[in-house]
Parts: structure tokens; sequence; C-alpha cells
């Protein structure tokens, strides 16, 4: 009975049950038969929760390494897009995110195409960019490398001029640099248009509804570097000092963009005093083509009673008139209102009150 009842002295002291009174051999053999069950399914009751136990802290474990593993590749692709970007600039994150090609192809966003760049004077340098890049990306390359300033043109095989920022990297590897001759303009604003300067963007709103690539403002210089064909053909006075000149206001050298209506884009540059402090309220000033650096237009205040100016046209051989009409520009001292009778008057106050203003521009108050 000893014997039969040890099993339950044992499951006794695990379970805190009192041990069983003496009973006959077959009662014994009874309750010993169910002490095993209860033992046995006590066991798998255990096992099953130690299985359970097991499961969960593989899943944890599971599921820590798979947060360290997504945690170290968002690390890893934005220390890859910093790094990027303190190489080629703020628009590259933009371009990375937006480039279908770099989207579609990973590789893209890290291959580089090089291009050989010749001089007419002989002279050949490389320059190294991505290849999902374009065109506007490949100028700033080459104006960082040569500190050309803004005043140059690339080339194709063709002589073609590449003068669309937007357009995808040309085929060839070996382009032309012409760089042009802005002797023509004033000492001063030679000086503005030989600076290094950033990329810049084409609004699109712009581009769609205006027809006007990059406009921007590069710089100024004050009133009294320019008197010859400057303020002196604008203003009548002669001999004044050079205080006088500058109070009259400062010289703001700009980069127009013109889209004609054969969608050839006319790059110019503008030279135009920003009007002055009450004593002549317009603007005058002198317009370039490029990359001839012929002068084109220019404007000169017209009433100072009501802070008007007009576009004179000296050439328009270049231009073809649009055959959507634009809309209106409605501001008189910029040349628009009632003094743009024509396309490029128009076009060009446009451009004018764009690279002024800025994105204030788009205002609807702005434009008719």
């Amino acid at each position: 009975v000893a014997l039969a009842f040890f099993p339950y002295a044992i499951w006794g002291r695990v379970s805190g049950c009192p041990p069983p009174p003496s009973v006959s051999s077959a009662a014994a053999t009874q309750a010993q038969a169910l002490v095993l069950r209860q033992m046995t399914k006590h066991v798998r009751t255990m096992k099953a929760k130690a299985s359970v136990v097991k499961v969960k802290r593989s899943m944890h474990v599971s599921m820590v390494a798979k947060g360290r593993l997504t945690k170290a590749l968002i690390l890893r692709g934005a220390k890859g897009v910093l790094a990027a970007r303190d190489a080629r600039g703020p628009h590259l994150a933009t371009a990375l995110a937006t480039s279908p090609r770099a989207a579609a192809n990973p590789a893209a966003a890290t291959a580089t195409r090089r291009f050989t760049i010749k001089t007419l004077g002989g002279e050949a340098f490389q320059v190294s960019l991505p290849a999902h890049g374009d065109l506007g990306d490949l100028e700033a390359a080459v104006a960082k490398q040569r500190k050309t300033g803004l005043c140059f043109s690339l080339l194709d095989d063709n002589g073609r001029l590449l003068n669309d920022i937007s357009c995808a990297l040309p085929a060839e590897i070996e382009l032309q640099c012409l760089v042009e001759n802005t002797c023509g303009l004033c000492e001063a604003a030679q000086d503005v248009l030989k600076r290094v300067f950033p990329r810049g963007m084409e609004d699109p709103v712009m581009l769609e509804r205006l027809r006007l690539g990059r406009c921007r403002r590069l710089g100024c210089f004050p009133g009294s570097a320019w008197k010859d064909g400057g303020i002196d053909s604008a203003y009548s006075d002669s001999e004044i000092e050079d205080e006088m000149y500058d109070y009259r206001g400062a010289y703001q050298v700009y980069e127009f963009t013109l889209v004609d209506g054969d969608g050839t884009r006319h790059r110019l540059i503008g030279v135009i005093n920003e009007s002055d402090n009450g004593v002549n309220r317009g603007m005058w000033g002198s317009v370039y083509l490029r990359p001839g650096m012929k002068e084109v237009a220019l404007i000169r205040s017209c009433d100072q009673s009501l802070s008007a100016s007009i576009w004179k046209i000296c050439d328009e051989s270049w231009y073809k008139i649009p055959s959507a009409p634009l809309p209106k520009c409605e501001i008189l001292l910029i040349g628009g209102d009632r003094n743009a009778k024509t396309a490029l008057q128009t076009h060009l106050a446009h451009a004018l009150g764009l690279s002024y203003y800025g994105v204030r521009y788009a205002d609807e108050r702005f434009l008719g």
C-alpha cells in the first residue's frame, strides 16, 4: 500500500494535498491510477504553457530584430539623402524624391555621367554629376568648376544651344562651351555676372501661363556706377555729384527667360534701375539678348505722377509672337497696363514683374 501510494505522496507534496488514509489494495490501485492520470495531465499542461512562452519570446525577439533592421535602413537612407544634399544642394532631395528614373531604378540614383567640355580656345575639362540630373545641374557644375559666372552657353555637336534647364542631360558626352562677351554692359554689371550663382528653379505655373522660364534677381550696384548710357540717358541732369546719382536709385541685374511662339527659349540680361526715392518714380535701364549680348530693349520712366514706365523695343526680329495672347500686366511701374501695347512689351513686363516682385507676382492682383 505504501508503494502504491508513493506517487500520490509525491503529488501531495507538489500539489499541497494531504496524504490519503489507509485503504484496501483495490482502492489503492484505483487511487494510484487516478493520481498518475492527474500528474500526466499536469505535466502536459506545464509543457504546453512552456511552449507558449517560448513562442511568445521568439516572436518578441523577431519583432525587435525587425524593428532594429527597419530603423537601420531608415537611418541609412536618411544619411544618404543628407550626404547627397550637402554635395549638390537642397534641391537634390526633391529631385531624388520626384525623379521617376531614380524611383523606378535605385541604381540610377547613384549612377554618374561624365562630360568633356571644350572651349573655343581649345581648352578641355571634365565635369561629373548624377545621371538623373538635368541641363540646369550640368550648367551649375560647369560654372562651379570653371568659375565662369552666369554668362556662358553650352552647345551640342550640331551647334544647337542647350538652354532649357529642365531638359534631361544630353546624349553627347562632349559639349562646347561658349563664354559670352559682356563688354557691352557697364563694368559694374559685368562684375555682378562674374559671380557663381546657384542653379535656380523654374515655376511651372509661370512657364505655362506667362511663357516664362527662370527669371530672377542676380545682384545690384549703385546708380553712380553707370552714368553714360544709364542714368544720363534717362535723366536730363548733367555733371552732378555721385551722391545724387546714388540717391536716384540702385541698378538691379536680372536674368529673364522668355519662351516665344515657336517654343524657343530666349535668355536675356536686364540692367534696370529699381526706381528712386521720389525724384523719378519710374524705372529705366536696358535689356540684352544672350549669347551675343545685343541691346534689344530699353525701359524708361514716362509719368512720374503715376510711377509709370514704358518699354522701347530696339530689335524684335528674334521674337516670335505667341498665337495665344498673354495675360495683361496690370502694373504701370514695370511697363505694363496701357503702356504695354505689343506682345513683346507685355512679355518683358511680366519677366520684370516676376524677377522684381518674386513669388508675389503670381497673385491675381498683378495679372489681368
